[in-house]
């Protein structure tokens, strides 16, 4: 029950939470069959203009939401509008670094809630805009690498913001990299994406240690 002025409003919360699935919505209505607006927080990596570190940051949204994670994904994967200050007129300006470099591209393959109310979701990404505009030196090869770690993250730091942590899984598949030999850091997995009971592919989750390690390798520690 949420208090907004005073007032309850006992079915004023956000549609795909687990503990909607017996009260605000249908018992014969699918979550990811649904759709409302709401507005929703994203994650995004971007450099700071002066220490050049990289971070991450969430932003916050208007979401039309079908399916939770993918309508985030949005956001993710899409420029963002950062106010620049002192400027004579308002002017903004795109820091998401997952636009840069030709960008990146996603696509849905499967969702799903179970019987614990844990969100399953399977999605894969294209790195080849970035890939090619990087190049194939050490130096644009490992460029690409670092931005595909920094996809995965915000991907899974999203889903964390839905859900919270320990109430999802992420399956995603990594297309177009460039060869990692001879880089320095931990390879980007990129193996195709099966059914999780297959035991080829493990899912993402807040406690992944691939999660954590490409955090380390790619997220400053002084943020």
């Amino acid at each position: 029950m949420l208090v907004r002025n005073g007032k309850t409003n006992t079915c004023k919360r956000w549609w795909y939470q687990a503990t909607l699935l017996s009260g605000c919505i249908a018992a014969n209505v699918l979550p990811a069959q649904a759709t409302t607006d709401e507005y929703a927080r994203f994650v995004i990596p971007y450099e700071r203009l002066q220490s050049e570190f990289v971070c991450l940051d969430e932003q916050t949204m208007n979401a039309t939401f079908g399916i939770p994670l993918f309508s985030l994904l949005v956001g993710v994967f899409n420029p963002t509008m950062t106010l620049i200050g002192g400027a004579p007129s308002l002017t903004y300006d795109n820091i998401n670094l997952l636009t840069m470099d030709g960008g990146i591209t996603h696509q849905y393959i499967f969702d799903s809630v179970t019987p614990s109310n844990t969100w399953e979701y399977k999605l894969s990404i294209d790195l080849a805009a970035v890939d090619s505009s990087n190049g194939n030196s050490a130096a644009g090869r490992q460029k690409t690498i670092n931005k595909a770690k920094l996809a995965i993250v915000s991907i899974v730091k999203t889903a964390e913001t839905l859900h919270g942590a320990g109430n999802f899984r992420v399956w995603i598949k990594v297309d177009n990299l460039p060869s990692q030999s001879g880089l320095t850091g931990s390879p980007v997995l990129t193996m195709p994406l099966t059914t999780p009971s297959t035991g080829a592919m493990w899912p993402y989750t807040s406690t992944s240690p691939a999660l954590q390690t490409y955090i380390n390798e790619t997220v400053s520690s002084g943020c």
